[in-house]
């Protein structure tokens, strides 16, 4: 009877023991699925980051904002992330500048008479360029950028004027 009982008790302790493993090696199995996707995900994210700076830098270089079709007013950050995809195609310029679909709109922020454009007599106009990326479930990415430019006329600076650098200030995802 003691032997028939040590042997149950073993089989009983193997089984526990293979269960605890099973449950490890799930766990492994299941964190690298999570670190996979999340991989994954970064360099999605990474791609589109590129693919933003691509084309600001081409906006930037390329386009003078005062004239340009792609104009459009001033909105708040929240008006821009709840426009459509509709919107982007009908309203908006196309980047065809790069291989992802991205649709792109300029607003005129204002002048400053008192910024002076590294050392130069060009008084500073900000512009902001929205970028839109949409994405498999047709919401999409937007991202913002503000940017200097020479402004075209010139005002009257009544304070201490200052430097600023011509192109890109900022830029954020909204």
């Amino acid at each position: 009877m003691n032997k028939l009982n040590s042997q149950g008790f073993i089989l009983f302790a193997v089984i526990i023991f293979m269960q605890i493993f099973a449950l490890l090696g799930l766990t492994i199995l299941e964190e690298v699925f999570w670190q996979e996707k999340f991989i994954r995900e970064q360099k999605a994210k990474h791609r589109t980051m590129n693919s933003v700076e691509v084309i600001l830098k081409h906006i930037e270089g390329e386009t003078d904002f005062s004239q340009s079709k792609c104009l459009v007013s001033t909105a708040s950050a929240v008006e821009w992330k709840n426009r459509s995809w509709q919107w982007w195609k009908e309203q908006t310029c196309v980047a065809r500048f790069i291989a992802d679909q991205a649709y792109y709109a300029l607003e005129y922020l204002g002048q400053d008479p008192c910024a002076v454009i590294q050392n130069s007599i060009a008084e500073a106009a900000y512009y902001r360029i929205s970028v839109f990326i949409p994405d498999q479930e047709a919401s999409g990415r937007l991202f913002q950028a503000t940017v200097i430019q020479a402004a075209r006329t010139q005002g009257h600076c009544e304070e201490k004027r200052h430097s600023v650098d011509l192109g890109q200030q900022s830029w954020r995802e909204v």
